[in-house]
């Protein structure tokens, strides 16, 4: 399973629909926006492992604490290390024999640049890191 970290409802209705543009059927994007009956069956979907892909806003910063995804996407940027600590948390649990990819993206602009730097020192600490 994948989880695609996003900070703006537009951004993650982007990828939401490309990814179902791209024949990805098992795909949900998960925000503070949806109804919570709709949050619940979604909690219960991805703690059974039915989605391919769960993009999610800031709502699974906290109180969210799922296991299973294979591959972490950071696409919401900044430089808090706390919330990268958390995003990776809500994502990776310990599982004996598994490994995990985080994926994170330089952005160009100068300031956007130095928070990636504070996000990568957070994750060398515990992490190999490998440019691609």
């Amino acid at each position: 399973m994948i989880l695609i970290f996003v900070s703006q409802i537009e951004h993650g209705n982007i990828l939401f629909n490309r990814l179902k543009n791209k024949g990805v059927e098992n795909c949900i994007f998960f925000h503070g926006g949806l109804h919570k009956k709709i949050r619940k069956e979604y909690t219960e979907n991805i703690h059974n492992q039915k989605y391919d892909v769960v993009i999610g806003s800031s709502v699974l910063n906290e109180g969210f604490d799922e296991s299973g995804f294979d591959v972490v996407i950071i696409a919401s940027g900044g430089k808090s290390s706390i919330q990268l600590t958390q995003k990776i948390g809500r994502g990776l649990r310990p599982k004996i024999g598994k490994e995990a990819i985080i994926i994170d993206f330089i952005d160009v602009p100068k300031f956007l640049i130095d928070h990636y730097k504070k996000r990568r020192a957070v994750l060398e600490q515990d992490f190999e890191v490998i440019d691609v």
